[in-house]
């Protein structure tokens, strides 16, 4: 944790293994974890699995998908919570257009059948989204922060 806090570089960080029942001796080094490339609209951009879109208050599902395009330029192709689509292009429109301006957790409650609970900070959503040239964007998760 010293290195850590120190901001020392990850070829810092060594790890040793002793296992005295068979004589084993086992040296190693992290590696950083690997990225993602995503080619948004104004830029490049290379997440990990650490990385995530950070969203404040609870958007409307409206809201969440036009924050994709002004921000990113990328139009949201799925949206979906844990294994429930929530959104996609391919759902029945009368359907979209229903859940569009309900609030992100009341479309989560809605499909799952479930409510969330009163003292969850945050939701993870998981996005699939496609730019202007019809080509698929991989994009870390979304934690909406609700409180």
């Amino acid at each position: 944790m010293y290195k850590v806090v120190q901001g020392k570089p990850s070829a810092s960080y060594k790890n040793g293994f002793a296992n005295l029942a068979i004589p084993v001796f086992a040296f190693s080094e992290p590696q950083p974890p690997k990225g993602t490339l995503a080619k948004l609209s104004s830029r490049e951009w290379t997440w990990t699995a650490w990385d995530k879109l950070d969203l404040a208050g609870d958007l409307t599902l409206k809201q969440l998908i036009d924050h994709f395009q002004a921000e990113h330029g990328l139009e949201v192709t799925m949206l979906s919570y844990g294994v429930s689509i929530l959104y996609s292009f391919f759902q029945q429109k009368k359907k979209a257009a229903e859940r569009m301006p309900l609030p992100m957790s009341k479309v989560v409650e809605l499909v799952t059948g479930k409510p969330l609970n009163p003292d969850q900070k945050y939701v993870i959503f998981e996005v699939m989204c496609q730019n202007e040239d019809g080509d698929e964007v991989e994009l870390p998760c979304i934690r909406m922060v609700l409180n």
